[in-house]
């Protein structure tokens, strides 16, 4: 897998919440783009929206990267969810016992709407 056809985009939205668009394959090829993009994400005190609507596969390594960000926010007393992921990425999730374990939302709206409501 080319590492150029992955790709992350960060939004911030009211500097309470970066949201992460993935694009692709989290896999073994592209862990060190991802973990080096989120890298200062781990360092605020923000709520995280990640959006997988566009990821195609994600890995073992992109799981505890996921994981990595969830126990981070969550050690701040902030949030992270996930949205628009399809059958494919859930059954991955699932798989490994994870999925329930995960705040997730059908669409990006709906997890502003549960940040906002906290």
């Amino acid at each position: 897998m080319n590492p150029d056809s992955f790709k992350i985009i960060i939004k911030d939205r009211n500097n309470i919440i970066k949201v992460i668009y993935l694009n692709g394959r989290l896999d073994e090829t592209t862990f060190d783009i991802f973990n080096k993009t989120i890298g200062d994400l781990k360092n605020q005190d923000i709520h995280v929206i990640i959006d997988f609507n566009k990821l195609k596969y994600i890995s073992s390594q992109g799981i505890r990267a996921i994981l990595n960000i969830k126990n981070t926010v969550n050690n701040r007393k902030k949030e992270m969810l996930l949205t628009g992921a399809s059958d494919k990425i859930v059954q991955i999730f699932s798989l490994l016992g994870l999925w329930n374990s995960m705040k997730h939302f059908s669409s990006e709206e709906e997890a502003f709407q549960f940040l906002d409501s906290l």
